[in-house]
């Protein structure tokens, strides 16, 4: 049997859904207790078996998030790690999520990926829902995301 190379755990709960962005501007215990503190035992766990860990994290963040999340390595994120941007696609059925805020969120998530000089990915959540009669709606808005020239 040959030895994985990487682990990939998806960790749908440590986002705003479940965190407060209130609760975090005062402490990130609760964050570090139940996210960052046993993603550290896993990463530990895996390097000590030549393993690497690919974290992927579902829903929107906070700045204070991402900072904890990029400190489960210790030189911070090494710069061979593909960062992935996710633009929130659920809600791309809405008529509140105009194309233009698509192109906003958009050109945001890229100069953020961009300034931090590791190869990266500009995609949707992990899905885009197809809802009926709003199919237009939805195409328009992904057709803007993966048409946009930055």
């Amino acid at each position: 049997m040959t030895k994985p190379k990487a682990l990939i755990v998806c960790e749908p709960a440590a986002n705003l859904v479940y965190f407060s962005p209130n609760q975090l501007d005062n402490s990130f215990e609760i964050f570090d207790r139940y996210v960052t503190g046993p993603m550290r035992r896993v990463k530990v766990l895996l390097e000590s078996r030549g393993v690497d860990l690919v974290f992927h994290d579902c829903g929107e963040l906070t700045d204070g998030m991402v900072g904890r999340f990029a400190s489960l390595d210790a030189a911070l994120i090494p710069k061979s790690t593909v960062l992935y941007g996710n633009l929130p696609t659920k809600n791309f059925m809405s008529s509140q999520l105009t194309v233009a805020e698509v192109e906003r969120l958009s050109k945001n998530l890229l100069e953020k990926m961009r300034a931090t000089g590791h190869p990266f990915i500009l995609g949707s959540e992990c899905d885009v829902l197809s809802v009926p009669g709003s199919e237009p709606e939805i195409l328009s808005k992904v057709d803007d995301f993966m048409n946009l020239s930055i």
